[in-house]
């Protein structure tokens, strides 16, 4: 009985079912296309050949088998991923919404990824929430990615209870410890996310060289460890330390884009601070930022890398575009610059930043009318979440520029009326204004100026026991008013403040001591003894007993008397000085001695042989050379070259067997001319030697 053989179409399937079992991806697409060859359209294959793809990484030939009108309707979810991998985001969320329940797990963590890559943290942790609500926060890298979104979402404060609820530690990875790391640098604890960061890339170190890691690669996965730490140290003034951490990477080949576009950021910021006066410092900062644009987008865009501008959030990617703006201005390019802000300036147009560096173009091109108008219009956008100390930044540029154009009294308006109140009494604002009404005179201004900020720090004092900054104001005030009663001759009232900064400070502080210098330079001058006898008292202990016991005319006497020996003294000394230098004049000069020089020796000299071991020296060396005794030898030799024949032809002796002429005189026949000799040829073929073709 004959049995029936199977189909060619059925022998690949079975190959494919094979190939699947084995994970041999690349050899499934070549077999899916076989079996289309064989069977076009088929769902199945479309369907294998597309997963195949999608794990060998070829996303975009993933695509065009997911086009397919058969598979449209099934593999929404490996749609999504590809659109996702592919940088379409928005079309990857719109896809989400039609995946059906066997892939909702999936469904939510790759849209916690979508949301995640578009910026939008609150999306991000939500469906990272639902996931955990739904038990499917088990494995490690979900805890990980959640904590991620957490911080992504600014909730990083929710941390610490996050992780107890789902029982992580930071020695559990060190991934998870660079994620809490950017948790305590985002809510400022810069000193805890420090430590952090240090032990996480320590931990890190140690899990991947048992891995077998190389340095190399060891150098690249922890790369954004060593990112965070600059930013950390540099944010704490360490420059010169993050330029260290920063400069194996920038001059290292990073994997990951993102990272090397964050590591050359940073590294222009810390050279800049450490040494912006440094050679090429410039061109080749300007270079690695230019270097992570689009190519293809060419100019007149903002468009980064697209494996930049995909993992970069949209403030990272704004301050890489300002940075290179800052860094046009800064070396002189300005039309870069200018064509640079416009088109932040068209894509930010709330930004302070932005408007900020338009403002300082226009100053550089003498439009400064122009620039504090731009400054003066400027509104933060509704979407900005901008402190109150960013809003207020155009405002300062305003003043500094109203300085530079010497208007002292539009910089004081501004720096009065045009800030927040808690921003006027800043140490820093408040000095400069108190120089400005000093600087124009108004003395009483700054006395009133003074006074409010003194009664501000008073209050805020009260308010909290423990605050560090409301006492440095509060000095700073008591101290400055100390200075202008006595500048007014107000000594008194000197004093009482004077008392009040005592018991603040301290009698040994350094706010202090200055204030109790100024006062006694002005008792002193004054002649008030009992400001004297008040100073006295706050002195500290181990200056108060200095004095005691000494009468003042006793020592106005011994001050008197120590001047008159000093005068007697420098006298004495000028006549002795001068007594000294007639005898030195008047007293022979001593020759000077003459310095023995080492003998120069000739090459190989030994002074144990005769005559040093060299040869004994020519005893005609004296004579001229024609007198001695080998010229003559030279002179024979000379003759016997000048007898050979030497010129043109003619010269000299002549052979007369040569002559013929004499030979006929003589009676001798001439020999007769030979012709020239013939060469010797080979014998013809055919001729009469033998052996030749016939």
């Amino acid at each position: 009985m004959a049995t029936d053989q199977p189909s060619e179409l059925e022998q690949c399937f079975e190959k494919l079912q094979k190939l699947i079992s084995q994970h041999e991806h690349g050899k499934i697409v070549k077999l899916t296309d076989t079996i289309l060859r064989l069977s076009p359209g088929d769902v199945d294959a479309l369907a294998c050949k597309a997963i195949a793809n999608l794990q060998l990484g070829e996303y975009e030939e993933a695509a065009k088998v997911l086009a397919h009108k058969q598979l449209q309707q099934e593999m929404h979810f490996e749609r999504a991923y590809c659109c996702y991998r592919l940088g379409k985001f928005d079309e990857a969320l719109k896809l989400l919404g039609s995946v059906s329940e066997a892939h909702a797990s999936g469904a939510l963590q790759l849209a916690a990824q979508v949301h995640f890559r578009l910026d939008q943290g609150a999306a991000c942790v939500e469906a990272c929430d639902k996931l955990k609500a739904a038990g499917q926060v088990s494995s490690l890298e979900l805890k990980t990615n959640l904590l991620a979104a957490y911080v992504s979402a600014g909730r990083s404060a929710q941390l610490p209870e996050l992780m107890r609820q789902l029982g992580m530690k930071p020695r559990d990875s060190f991934e998870i410890a660079f994620n809490r790391a950017c948790g305590l640098a985002e809510v400022g604890d810069e000193e805890a996310a420090e430590t952090a960061v240090k032990a996480a890339y320590k931990q890190g170190e140690e899990a991947l060289f048992d891995e077998e890691f190389s340095e190399e690669e060891v150098l690249g996965e922890l790369a954004p460890l060593t990112v965070l730490l600059a930013f950390l140290l540099l944010g704490s003034g360490r420059a010169a330390a993050a330029l260290d951490k920063l400069q194996p990477l920038v001059a290292g080949d990073i994997h990951a884009r993102e990272l090397a576009a964050l590591a050359a950021n940073n590294w222009a910021v810390a050279s800049y601070l450490t040494d912006a006066q440094q050679k090429g410092f410039y061109s080749r900062s300007i270079r690695k930022l230019e270097s992570l644009l689009d190519k293809g987008a060419g100019g007149g865009s903002l468009a980064l890398d697209p494996d930049i501008s995909t993992r970069l959030n949209a403030q990272q990617k704004q301050l890489l575009h300002l940075n290179r703006a800052l860094l046009y201005l800064l070396s002189g390019k300005l039309d870069q610059a200018r064509e640079l802000s416009g088109l932040l300036l068209a894509a930010y147009p709330g930004d302070a930043s932005v408007v900020m560096l338009q403002a300082v173009l226009l100053a550089k091109s003498g439009k400064a009318a122009e620039a504090d108008k731009l400054l003066a219009g400027f509104s933060p956008s509704s979407s900005s979440s901008s402190s109150a100390e960013e809003a207020a930044r155009p405002t300062l540029l305003r003043a500094q520029l109203a300085l530079e154009a010497g208007n002292a009294a539009a910089a004081l308006q501004l720096l009065g009326s045009g800030l927040p109140a808690e921003l006027q009494m800043r140490p820093a604002v408040l000095a400069t204004r108190v120089a400005l009404h000093e600087q124009t005179g108004d003395a009483a201004g700054a006395e009133s100026l003074l006074q409010s900020a003194l009664k501000h720090w008073q209050a805020r004092s009260a308010a909290a026991q423990r605050d560090t900054a409301a006492a440095a104001g509060l000095g700073w005030c008591l101290q400055r008013l100390v200075a202008l009663k006595l500048s007014q001759g107000a000594a008194g009232d000197a004093m009482s403040l004077y008392q009040q900064l005592s018991k603040l400070g301290g009698a040994g502080s350094t706010t202090s001591a200055a204030a109790m210098a100024q006062l006694a330079r002005a008792a002193a001058a004054s002649g008030d003894a009992e400001a004297v006898a008040v100073l006295r008292k706050q002195l500290p202990a181990a200056y108060a007993s200095l004095g005691t016991g000494l009468d003042p005319d006793s020592l106005e006497d011994a001050a008197r008397s120590a001047s008159s020996s000093r005068r007697k003294e420098e006298l004495a000394r000028r006549r002795q000085e001068e007594e000294d230098a007639e005898e030195a004049e008047a007293a022979p000069k001593a020759k000077k001695a003459r310095k023995k020089r080492k003998p120069r020796l000739p090459k190989g000299y030994d002074a144990s042989k005769p005559n040093g071991g060299l040869p004994l020296p020519d005893p005609e060396r004296w004579l001229p050379k024609w007198q001695r005794s080998d010229a003559k030898k030279k002179q024979r030799r000379r003759r016997d070259r000048q007898e050979t024949v030497k010129g043109s032809q003619g010269a000299g002796k002549v052979d007369e067997a040569l002559d013929r002429g004499a030979k006929a005189e003589r009676g001798e026949e001439p020999e007769k001319a030979k012709g020239p000799a013939k060469p010797n040829l080979p014998a013809r073929a055919g001729s009469k030697g033998k052996g030749g073709r016939r």
